[in-house]
């Protein structure tokens, strides 16, 4: 479930009203709906209380790799999409690192892309989204999305955008107060140094990965969230406590979620095919040396990541205190 921000921004753009895009008439009703009641505690059963980390990650994601050949190593920074701040998450002492960097990376291009061509990949073919929901479904979908995400926006687009748009509403419940994206700051403070971004892909060539997926995975992954709100809040504050713990094991079982495997056997096998290709640049980066990889944590940890992958070819991946 974990995915880039600015993808889930640059998703929300299309929606935005204009000249080609007006402002639809909503479906539901014109006032917002009132938030859930709490789950009524069960006699004899303890509630704890929810607990808060705060500070900085106890044990940063940074890694080095080394080929056999003793090239110098290169790095691997783990991000997280939303929730935690660059300051939280990358030793300042360890700036440096990213300052010497022969070439830097990111997953996907930062700049923004034309709104329209995002929209052309967003869209349905025929019939619209409406029909591939269950009629339940859809009902607390638009609902839940309806001050933030136009409904003829969702109607008309694949269901990898609903998906997405109802997992960028959620982290938004859950963090009322959230830190500038990490991403974003990684991003302006190479800038500021005047140094170039490679990435691997562009936001449009993502949405087309996606969109290779089969509509009906998607909807079975949205269903899950709608009717099972308090496991996907609970997952998305497991990652991000955990993140803050340091704690890489459990990142990676939440990432090796059996049930949205299940759900969504195609999209597991198309993103370890997407970290393949990627791994093809990033074994030749890292044999010449020094390069670094800024990457959200879902790509680099769990069975399918990319540090899994590096080390199966030979490469020594280890994290640094």
């Amino acid at each position: 479930m974990a995915r880039s921000t600015r993808l889930l921004a640059l998703l929300l753009l299309a929606a935005c009203a204009s000249p080609s895009h007006p402002t639809p008439v909503y479906e539901a009703s014109d006032e917002p709906p009132p938030p859930p009641p709490p789950p009524e505690p069960t006699a004899g059963d303890e509630q704890p209380a929810r607990r808060v980390v705060r500070g900085a990650v106890t044990e940063p994601f940074l890694y080095a790799v080394r080929n056999a050949e003793g090239a110098p190593p290169s790095l691997l920074f783990g991000l997280l999409p939303t929730g935690v701040s660059f300051d939280q998450a990358f030793p300042a002492e360890r700036l440096d690192l990213i300052d010497q960097a022969r070439v830097l990376y990111v997953a996907v291009d930062p700049t923004t892309p034309d709104p329209a061509e995002v929209s052309r990949v967003l869209s349905l073919r025929r019939g619209t989204a409406a029909e591939l929901f269950p009629a339940r479904v859809w009902h607390a979908l638009t609902e839940e999305l309806r001050l933030t995400t136009p409904v003829e926006q969702l109607r008309g687009a694949r269901p990898f955008y609903s998906q997405h748009a109802l997992l960028n509403a959620r982290r938004a419940t859950l963090e009322p107060d959230p830190p500038e994206p990490m991403l974003d700051t990684f991003v302006r403070y190479v800038g500021e140094r005047g140094k170039e971004l490679q990435s691997f892909d562009t936001l449009v060539g993502e949405l087309r990965v996606l969109g290779t997926v089969p509509d009906a995975q998607f909807v079975a992954l949205t269903t899950r969230m709608v009717d099972d709100r308090e496991g996907t809040d609970q997952r998305l504050l497991s990652m991000r406590e955990s993140y803050l713990e340091g704690d890489e094991i459990r990142i990676g079982q939440l990432l090796d979620d059996p049930e949205d495997r299940r759900l969504a056997p195609a999209l597991s096998r198309t993103m370890s095919r997407r970290h393949d290709e990627w791994l093809a640049t990033m074994r030749r980066e890292i044999d010449e040396g020094t390069a670094f990889f800024a990457l959200e944590v879902s790509h680099l940890l769990g069975s399918e990541g990319l540090i899994a992958k590096l080390r199966e070819a030979g490469y020594t991946v280890e994290r640094l205190d």
